[in-house]
């Protein structure tokens, strides 16, 4: 599992146990650590985050006005079934998807740690359906479409 809670860089530059350090290699190749409260805070992509690695844990009460979203991946056990598909609630939303190894993924995005759980939660217990199933069969062509691809077809 893993968990990213992304973090406002104003806010998180502002804050009081915020670190910036510079480190530098022996070829003279230079950059910086940032840590808050003793967690480093990684750089990716231009967006600051933290790393958590269970979803029970919660995020310290003096940084969740520096928090933009959360995010959590996850792979789920085959068994009990999960139908496939996007998970809605409040403030969180999830895809449920089969990966190339035919494994669950689990992606969930909310506004907070306590969002992002109850989702995890729902869908991990079966007591949530998805707003939108990917698991439904296609839609049959209208009559007009099979004839006029079959007229295609003998030309």
């Amino acid at each position: 599992m893993s968990i990213n809670v992304y973090l406002n860089l104003e806010k998180l530059e502002a804050h009081k146990d915020f670190e910036k350090i510079e480190r530098q290699e022996k070829t003279g190749h230079k950059w910086y650590e940032r840590h808050l409260l003793g967690m480093y805070v990684f750089s990716e992509k231009g967006r600051y985050h933290i790393a958590f690695h269970q979803v029970e844990e919660n995020t310290p009460q003096s940084i969740k006005d520096l928090i933009e979203e959360v995010s959590l991946f996850d792979n789920l056990p085959l068994f009990p079934k999960r139908i496939l598909g996007r998970y809605v609630t409040k403030n969180a939303v999830a895809i449920l998807r089969n990966d190339d190894q035919g494994r669950n993924q689990l992606q969930i995005v909310g506004k907070d740690m306590e969002s992002v759980r109850e989702l995890y939660y729902l869908i991990r217990r079966g007591k949530i359906l998805p707003e939108e199933s990917w698991e439904e069969e296609q839609i049959k062509p209208s009559p007009a479409k099979t004839f006029f691809k079959r007229i295609f077809k003998k030309a």
